[in-house]
């Protein structure tokens, strides 16, 4: 079985420069990364917001508060 894999690789291994289009060496643009960065320490903020576990918040008190 071994065997065909190996084949099957090389049969289908298209080189990196195939059409003269390569995918280059850069790494990932500086706003993506800071884009990336403050989502996730948003989603860190929400989950510790308003999760009662850790905050105590409810939607029956939010609702009790706005009522009043």
């Amino acid at each position: 079985m071994s065997d065909r894999i190996e084949n099957a690789q090389q049969e289908y291994d298209i080189g990196p420069d195939n059409d003269g289009i390569g995918e280059g060496r850069a790494g990932v643009p500086r706003g993506w990364a800071i884009s990336f960065w403050v989502m996730v320490a948003w989603m860190v903020y929400y989950v510790y917001a308003y999760t009662p576990m850790f905050s105590g918040w409810t939607q029956t008190a939010g609702l009790d508060q706005v009522a009043r």
